[in-house]
């Protein structure tokens, strides 16, 4: 239960079965305890947006939506949260999945450099 953010009172089994199906799905399976925890922070998921609009369970269970969370989409936009998980999100929140750690001991990828075409300048 998060406050905010609208309870699910019946475990259906069309959620039990939205549940097993993203469970196997690799990056919902490790990812979904730091999800949890940014909707948490998010005044959005909990009703803050101009709508009124609050998160569900069946909302969370959709395909592609811990993935929008990582990726930021649902943050405050004052905050400064990164894109990406933190590290201190991984150890809090990935399972006990070896997984986890080689993903985050493997060398970082380097950003290429983002070209402005207006002006020619790299940002």
């Amino acid at each position: 239960t998060i406050v905010g953010v609208s309870s699910a009172r019946e475990l259906t089994t069309t959620r039990m079965k939205a549940i097993q199906v993203r469970l196997k799905e690799p990056f919902f399976h490790e990812y979904w305890r730091a999800a949890i925890d940014r909707v948490r922070r998010s005044r959005f998921c909990q009703g803050g947006g101009p709508d009124k609009w609050r998160a569900d369970l069946d909302w969370f269970l959709r395909p592609d939506t811990v993935t929008k969370i990582i990726e930021g989409k649902y943050d405050d936009r004052y905050s400064q949260t990164s894109v990406s998980p933190s590290r201190n999100e991984l150890d809090n929140w990935a399972d006990q999945d070896d997984s986890v750690d080689e993903r985050l001991t493997q060398p970082k990828v380097e950003r290429p450099e983002l070209i402005d075409f207006k002006g020619g300048q790299t940002c």
